[in-house]
This record gives structure tokens, sequence and C-alpha cells, in this order.
């Protein structure tokens, strides 16, 4: 049934992606966003029921390109239907609203995997908990300003670096990680442009600085605790 899969997916975005990049106007909004809505949560479920019906060893293995490739193709099609006086919000909320279904998702596929003590979809798990992040990192540029990106960003990272030292996961340290830096460089632009003064930046380092730190410390004892 993969192939099936693949091949639905293909036709069915590629059909819609010709047709919005060829056809769509803005008084055609509502029959676009509906289909595109539709198929989205169609193929989301599919490539769950792939990954969760599989009564063969090994269990775990999931479609890593139709995971990964949806939130592409939507997203690029979602794209189109933006409306050019709303300066990006529409975009952002419709990234807001894919990140809270594929964090949702990841939750309750960890809280499946602890009441049934399994672990083969740890990886399925992390996927949309890695998309979910993605997409939710994606959506504050494109409707903030540089000083509320870095904000932001800086402590989307100190929120992953809390999680990944709380469940001793590598996944959400590096994203932390690579957040804070993506917040270093938002708040540089931010200073070069002239959005926010350097005494600002200052004291809004350090106070994320100590955040990090104290979430740091909560880790390190959260670790002794287990142990």
């Amino acid at each position: 049934w993969r192939e099936l899969d693949w091949i639905a997916f293909a036709f069915t975005f590629g059909v819609s992606g010709l047709w919005a990049l060829q056809r769509y106007a803005p008084a055609q909004f509502v029959t676009g966003q509906t289909f595109l809505a539709a198929f989205w949560v169609l193929f989301l479920v599919v490539s769950l029921l792939y990954a969760l019906r599989q009564s063969e060893r090994p269990r775990g293995l999931f479609d890593t390109t139709l995971v990964f490739a949806l939130p592409l193709v939507a997203f690029g099609i979602q794209t189109r239907f933006a409306d050019p006086q709303a300066q990006g919000l529409d975009l952002a909320l419709a990234a807001v609203v894919a990140a809270a279904v594929y964090l949702g998702l990841s939750a309750w596929l960890l809280r499946r995997q602890r009441a049934r003590g399994e672990r083969e979809f740890q990886v399925l798990t992390e996927a949309h908990f890695g998309i979910g992040v993605a997409l939710l990192t994606l959506a504050v540029p494109l409707a903030a300003s540089a000083q509320w990106t870095a904000a932001a960003w800086s402590i989307e990272g100190v929120a992953l670096l809390w999680v990944g030292l709380r469940q001793r996961r590598l996944l959400p340290l590096v994203a932390g990680v690579l957040l804070h830096g993506l917040g270093a460089v938002a708040l540089a632009l931010a200073i070069e442009r002239g959005d926010v003064s350097v005494e600002r930046a200052r004291s809004g380092g350090e106070a994320q600085a100590h955040a990090a730190q104290g979430h740091d410390l909560t880790g390190v004892r959260h670790g002794a605790s287990v142990r």
C-alpha cells in the first residue's frame, strides 16, 4: 500500500499545486483552503496508520517521505493562498495551527508508548515533534519583527533545553541550542536595523542566560533524583 499512498499523494498535491499556481484567484480562497486542509488531514492520518498498524517485525517503521514531504508541500501551497495585505499574519496562523497538530500528535504518541511500554515508535514521535517545532519557529518571523523573533526563539530554545534535560533526549537539546543561536542572530539583526538598543539587548540577553541556567540546574537536579 505504500506505493499507492505515494501515487495518491503525488497526484493529489500535484494537481492542487498546479491549480494554485495557475488558476487560483482570491475569490476562491474558501474552496482552496478547505480542500488543502482536507487533503493535509487525510494524508497525515494515512502516514500515522501506516506506522501504527504494522503487525510484522520490525515495528516502528514509518514512511519518512510522506511524513516529511506533507508539511513542506502543503505549506508551499498555503503560501499561494496568503493575503498580501495580511503581511504574513495569515501564514503565521496557518503555521501555528499545523504546529499545534503535530505537537499534539507527538504528545499523544508519547503517552501511548508509556501506557503500553513500547519504544518502537520513538523515532515517529520525535519526527512529529521536530516538524511541530519547525513550524512554530517558522511562524514567529512571519508575524513579528526581528526583536520579537529573537525573544520568541530564545524562549523556545530554553523550553526545548528543559524538555531535553528532563527527558534525557538529544533532539530537543540540539534544537534548543540551535534556536538560541538563531535568536542571537535575530537579535543582532534587530540591533543593526535600530529596532532595539544595545542596552535593552544586553539586559534581555542576561535575562535569557539566567533562565537557561535555571533550567539547566533543574535538569541536573532531576537527573540526580532519578539516579
